[in-house]
């Protein structure tokens, strides 16, 4: 069972790379992640954020029984991940994010907190290591916002063959309120607590955005994960939340909700509520070669 004695302690993890203590992290960029059920799309989303420069990546599975987490168990041993086993039922999100803060903060000097279905995008060109790497440069900043882009169906009742990021093309315009979620990467040392979307940063530490000025959050709250007015784009969280009507159905109705619980399933207007296509914004189509190309790099270490 996952130890949780250090829930709601402030955490020491994860030294200030600016430090010149001559502490140097094993990592730049990981990625922290909570899956259930993900095995069909695992691989494409592991890919996706190695070739933008992701170093490593911290997992729990919370429960999973299609395979998920024996892929990961996979992963593991090649060197890909630390995997935890991660039963918990309620709020689970939330614990396996701080607790991961805890156990392996020190190990990076950048941590992104993303869900299975969200997909980072930025220049095709660009790093995200290298952008994250100079926009949290300064003493100050603990932490980056990267405001949401909900993609819906593009039309799709069905699945349909292809990657995850060829299927669904169209997404909702910038201004819609629900794209105003925010997901976080941080300075392991300068958070006091995780939740879902964002950080309760120490004293004398805030957050920035993309372009890199400062971020103000819905009702001057981090908590709230939203924040206060659209953020420039530079940096994007592709949001993926309903794929096709019959992913939707099939996989994430009804296997509720992991910064909730198992029995928080999301009601069957979910995917109305969610399914936008105001615009054409699709991932390049070099960009999805490159992707595929690393996912055949990552089955090699499977065998």
């Amino acid at each position: 069972m996952p130890d949780i004695r250090n829930e709601g302690k402030s955490f020491d993890g994860g030294k200030d790379p600016e430090a010149g203590d001559g502490f140097q992290s094993k990592w730049t960029l990981s990625i922290v992640a909570i899956v259930k059920n993900e095995k069909e799309y695992l691989l494409e989303w592991l890919a996706h954020y190695r070739c933008l420069g992701v170093d490593y990546f911290y997992i729990a599975d919370n429960g999973s029984d299609d395979g998920t987490f024996e892929l990961l168990q996979d992963l593991e041993k090649s060197g890909v991940l630390t995997l935890a086993d991660w039963p918990l039922k309620e709020k689970a999100q939330h614990r396996w994010y701080n607790h991961a803060l805890e156990e392996y903060g020190a190990e990076s000097c950048y941590m992104g907190f993303v869900d299975a279905d969200e997909f980072i995008g930025l220049s095709e060109n660009a790093c995200l290591k290298s952008k994250v790497s100079d926009l949290l440069a300064h003493d100050d900043v603990g932490a980056l916002a990267c405001e949401w882009r909900l993609y819906g169906s593009s039309g799709h009742e069905r699945r349909t063959s292809g990657l995850v990021i060829e299927r669904f093309v169209r997404a909702g315009r910038s201004e819609r309120q629900v794209n105003r979620h925010v997901k976080s990467i941080v300075k392991p040392c300068a958070v006091e607590r995780m939740w879902a979307h964002s950080a309760d940063l120490k004293h004398g530490y805030h957050y920035v955005s993309s372009s890199g000025g400062e971020v103000a959050f819905k009702q001057n709250s981090p908590q709230s994960g939203r924040s206060a007015s659209v953020l420039p784009e530079l940096i994007v969280v592709r949001h993926y939340a309903t794929k096709s009507l019959q992913e939707y159905v099939e996989k994430k109705q009804r296997k509720g909700r992991a910064n909730m619980g198992p029995s928080h399933e999301r009601p069957a207007a979910y995917f109305k509520n969610h399914d936008f296509n105001d615009i054409e914004a699709p991932f390049s189509g070099e960009w999805v070669h490159r992707v595929r190309n690393e996912m055949v790099a990552l089955r090699s270490l499977l065998r």
